[in-house]
């Protein structure tokens, strides 16, 4: 795939892979940098070229990075990245609409839409709250 490194922010633990039905677009969702990114596909070679103003990158991802380059050990605040904590694997629809998103360090199913190839949270389903239970 075709990115200079210093574009590539959040690829540290995939997890999940899901391709548009035309083939045009693959979403990446990666544990470790709490993020999902977009690819830009080609259709005819299948090469992909990333795309990070269609990724969504979460404070976690650019904190987690930063620490990862520069201090050994974890990185702080667990709580950034919500609601990609733990992320465990993405369903897009096939309509390319939707993508709905696992989580089971929060124990939660988050709906997004796509707008113009850009992902918006629509809604989040966790558990142990709004009555939801077992999610864990």
């Amino acid at each position: 795939f075709r990115a200079r490194a210093e574009e590539l922010v959040g690829l540290d633990g995939p997890v999940s892979v899901q391709v548009s039905s035309d083939g045009s677009r693959a979403w990446v969702a990666s544990r470790n940098s709490r993020s999902i990114l977009a690819f830009d596909r080609d259709t005819e070679t299948g090469e992909v070229v990333y795309n990070q103003g269609h990724s969504l990158i979460t404070n976690w991802t650019h904190t987690y990075a930063e620490e990862a380059a520069h201090t050994p050990g974890e990185a702080p605040g667990n709580e950034y990245g919500k609601p990609l904590r733990g992320v465990h694997s993405i369903l897009l629809t096939p309509d390319n609409m939707n993508l709905y998103v696992s989580s089971y360090d929060d124990g939660m199913v988050t709906a997004f839409a796509i707008e113009g190839g850009v992902l918006r949270e629509l809604q989040r389903i966790q558990d142990g709250v709004g009555g939801v239970d077992g999610l864990e």
